[in-house]
């Protein structure tokens, strides 16, 4: 019954909740800030929603960026998360890029100097 995410075609039956995903993505687009939280008990698919949500998400004018959050210094989140930043930068600028943070470096500055 549990497993881990699924995507793409293995995904279904949480239409309901992307409609609410993307009504907020919209508003959010409009101008207002509110946050939303998935809750819910282990396994039971709040990552999968997350994920299709996030693959569907087609506007140029919006980066959607997943990461996993657990406790850890300040300092260790920080570099994940830029490094996450770029990773999704990156990817949807047609890069292939590595999941390697001082990679992700070198080619964004890379991208930024070739295109500046």
């Amino acid at each position: 019954m549990y497993g881990d995410p699924v995507y793409g075609e293995d995904f279904f039956d949480r239409q309901e909740i992307l409609l609410l995903l993307n009504r907020r993505l919209a508003s959010f687009k409009d101008g207002e800030k509110r946050n939303l939280t998935l809750i819910g008990l282990r396994k039971m698919g709040k990552t999968s929603i997350l994920f299709e949500f996030k693959r569907s998400i087609t506007d140029a004018h919006v980066l959607p960026v997943y990461m996993y959050i657990k406790p850890e210094e300040i300092a260790t989140f920080a570099y994940r998360y830029m490094g996450a930043l770029m990773y999704e930068f990156l990817k949807r600028k047609g890069q292939n890029p590595d999941d390697d943070f001082e990679m992700l470096c070198s080619l964004f500055h890379r991208w930024r100097v070739c295109r500046a």
